[in-house]
Formats: C-alpha cells, sequence, structure tokens
C-alpha cells in the first residue's frame, strides 16, 4: 500500500544493445516522490499503476527524449 511518504522506487540494472553489442549499461534507482500529483493512464484496479507509470516516465527521459 503506497501513501505519500512511501512513494515507488525500484533499483534497476539494465544493458543497451545495438546489434548485439552493449552500447551502455548502468545500474539506477527510479523513483517518483510527486506520484499521488500526476496524471496517471493505467486503470484504478491495477495495483502497480504507480510503478508503470513511473517506469514509463523514466524510460521516455533515459532513452527517447536523450536523442
Amino acid at each position: 500500500m503506497l501513501r505519500g511518504v512511501t512513494w515507488p522506487r525500484i533499483k534497476l540494472r539494465y544493458t543497451l544493445e545495438r546489434g548485439g553489442q552493449a552500447v551502455a549499461s548502468a545500474e539506477e534507482q527510479v523513483s517518483d516522490m510527486h506520484y499521488l500529483m500526476t496524471a496517471n493512464r493505467y486503470m484504478t484496479s491495477d495495483r502497480l499503476r504507480y510503478e508503470k507509470a513511473m517506469l514509463d516516465d523514466w524510460f521516455d527521459r533515459r532513452f527517447v527524449r536523450r536523442q
């Protein structure tokens, strides 16, 4: 159960590959302290809706907008 003081967070380890070759790899701590203040496109019945939205945003910032 999430409350205002227990925001969603996850530790990720990833490798980005292109053509079978590692281009980048890292380990990151991803969190969203403002998860209750942002729009969420996932159904309220989805127990992981805040985590999914947080990871969508992280992926967009890390890989899509960087180019």
